[in-house]
């Protein structure tokens, strides 16, 4: 998982101003758009990633700690 395209997608989601004219709002969309299809295309990834952590959990892997931080 790259965390900087999650730290880019946080920010890009979290901005508020979208514009006071159509013409921004409609680009603002398109972006919002992108980016769910880009969480939809990873989430399969994501949840293997989760599941390989709760089984490293169930282990008892000795550095879980730093796996369940990031």
């Amino acid at each position: 998982m790259r965390e900087t395209w999650l730290s880019e997608n946080q920010r890009l989601v979290s901005q508020d101003n979208f514009g006071h004219e159509l013409a921004a709002v409609e680009a603002a969309t398109k972006k919002h758009e992108a980016i769910e299809t880009d969480i939809n295309a990873y989430e399969e990834r994501v949840q293997a990633v989760v599941a390989v952590a709760e089984e490293l959990e169930t282990e008892q892997y000795h550095d879980i700690d730093r796996i369940n931080a990031r």
